[in-house]
């Protein structure tokens, strides 16, 4: 049971990584063919498409070790009041090993998609600011021209 569960696990992650994956291939390729982006628009999603690629890749990795869990040797058990072989403690490290660097994979994963979200936080934020500021400069000039009527009128 527990085999499956990881192995189907490990598949939802590969598909996640791969959907992911070519949403982003697909959006490099939209962004190519608009001619209308600002440059700064057009770096923040660069950027945006690199981390999500990247991510994705941390995925397949990650995946690719989860399945690997399940295929790891198991180290030999101790003989009581005898001190562990070399082999076992070879096993034990090698296992050990093997975790540390699935969870670092994982910690990468976590920090990449952080600075992701955040990166779009700004990027909305700094949108909004702009398009509020286009906002004033309209009424602004809305202001103006009926200023100038009214004064026509007089």
């Amino acid at each position: 049971m527990e085999l499956s569960s990881g192995i189907a696990l490990a598949a939802v992650i590969v598909f996640v990584a791969v959907f992911f994956g070519w949403r982003q291939r697909y959006t490099l390729a939209q962004l190519r063919l608009d001619p209308h982006l600002s440059v700064q628009d057009r770096v923040y999603y660069v950027k945006q498409i690199r981390r999500r690629l990247f991510c994705s890749v941390l995925l397949l990795v990650f995946a690719g070790l989860l399945a690997g869990w399940f295929f790891l040797p198991t180290p030999p058990e101790p003989i009581e009041g005898q001190p562990p072989t070399e082999e076992a403690k070879d096993s034990v490290r090698f296992i050990t090993w093997y975790v540390i660097i699935a969870l670092s994979v994982l910690l990468a994963i976590l920090l990449v998609a952080s600075f992701d979200f955040l990166a779009t936080a700004r990027f909305g934020l700094r949108r909004m600011r702009q398009l509020e500021h286009e906002r004033r400069a309209a009424l602004e000039m809305e202001v103006t021209k009926l200023r100038r009527r009214r004064q026509e009128m007089n």
